[in-house]
């Protein structure tokens, strides 16, 4: 879903940011990008599946602005800098039958750069991103998750140097 969702971002940015300038040094677009989205999502990762007890889905509500930094000239001409905060409320639930469902909040913080290749945001040369949540569970029972991505490319080769994503989930 983040992949999805900063692909949007980094498209929006190029087809409005350029028509929409605002003050900044030559070469460079200052835009903001404000984030409204709804959905739901399959919870996959193993450490929600081992965390949950089941296959389950995240149902969304994100809420957050974004920071950019168009470079349109120089060595940087193509990438954007991307910062910002979400904050979002959650239901996990599971995708079928009977489990315990979970609703709560999450914070998430972004910040990177980007180059958009054949419609992909490929980092240029580094992103990441910290998401934290915290929920109660239909039977009173606590959820506390975390997510943490870190990638690197190497901008002279354009060989993937990191591509982590830690996922941490406990139930209490």
């Amino acid at each position: 879903m983040r992949r999805r969702l900063l692909v949007v971002l980094l498209g929006l940015t190029t087809v409005l940011g350029l028509a929409l300038p605002a003050h900044a040094d030559p070469g460079v677009i200052k835009d903001v990008f404000i984030e409204d989205f709804q959905g739901t999502t399959a919870l996959d990762d193993p450490a929600f599946t081992d965390c949950l007890g089941y296959e389950g889905q995240i149902y969304e509500d994100r809420d957050g602005l974004y920071n950019l930094t168009i470079h349109t000239t120089g060595s940087m001409a193509g990438v954007t800098h991307v910062e910002g905060d979400v904050t979002a409320s959650f239901v996990i639930s599971p995708i079928q039958g009977g489990g315990i469902v979970y609703t709560g909040t999450y914070r998430e913080h972004s910040a990177g750069n980007f180059l958009v290749i054949n419609g992909e945001d490929i980092p240029h040369p580094a992103a990441s991103f910290y998401l934290h949540g915290t929920g109660t569970g239909s039977d009173g029972s606590q959820i506390r998750f975390t997510i943490r991505g870190h990638f690197v490319l190497d901008k002279r080769t354009g060989e993937v140097r990191r591509n982590t994503i830690i996922s941490t989930c406990r139930v209490s």
